[in-house]
C-alpha cells in the first residue's frame, strides 16, 4: 500500500460516480442506476477518469497552441501579447498537472483497487 488516499483523490474518485448518476438519471430509474453502479463501480470510475484525463490533455494541447500563436503573432495583439502568452501557458500547465494527477490516481487504482472509502459509496442523488 502506498499510503492513505488524500481527500482530494477520494473526491475525484467519488465525483466519477456522481457524474455517472447525473448523466444516467435522464435515461434510467434510480434503482437501475444503483444496480449498475454496484455491478460496475470500478469500471465506471476508471472510465470516467480516463475520459476526464483526455479532456484535460486536449485542453492542455489547445492552450499550448494558443500560447505559441500569441508568441508567433506579436503584431496582431500588441502590448497584451506577453500577458496572453503567460495566461495560456499557465492554463496549459494547470491542465498538464491535472493530467498528471489523474494518471497517478488511475495507476494507483489499477494496482491497489478501490479505496474502502469508495467501495461502498452511494452518490447523494441515489439516497443514503
Amino acid at each position: 500500500m502506498i499510503g492513505r488516499w488524500t481527500k482530494r483523490d477520494l473526491k475525484l474518485i467519488r465525483d466519477q460516480l456522481e457524474h455517472f448518476v447525473t448523466f444516467h438519471s435522464l435515461y434510467r430509474t434510480t434503482a437501475e442506476i444503483a444496480r449498475v453502479i454496484e455491478e460496475n463501480r470500478f469500471t465506471i470510475i476508471i472510465g470516467g477518469l480516463r475520459s476526464l484525463r483526455e479532456t484535460y490533455a486536449e485542453r492542455a494541447e489547445r492552450n499550448r497552441e494558443a500560447a505559441v500563436h500569441f508568441e508567433r503573432n506579436p503584431g496582431i495583439y500588441g502590448k497584451s501579447t506577453p500577458e496572453m502568452i503567460e495566461r495560456f501557458s499557465g492554463f496549459a500547465d494547470d491542465d498538464a498537472k491535472a493530467v498528471g494527477k489523474i494518471d497517478r490516481v488511475l495507476g494507483r487504482l489499477e494496482s491497489e483497487g478501490l479505496p474502502r472509502e469508495v467501495s461502498d459509496f452511494i452518490p447523494d442523488r441515489l439516497g443514503s
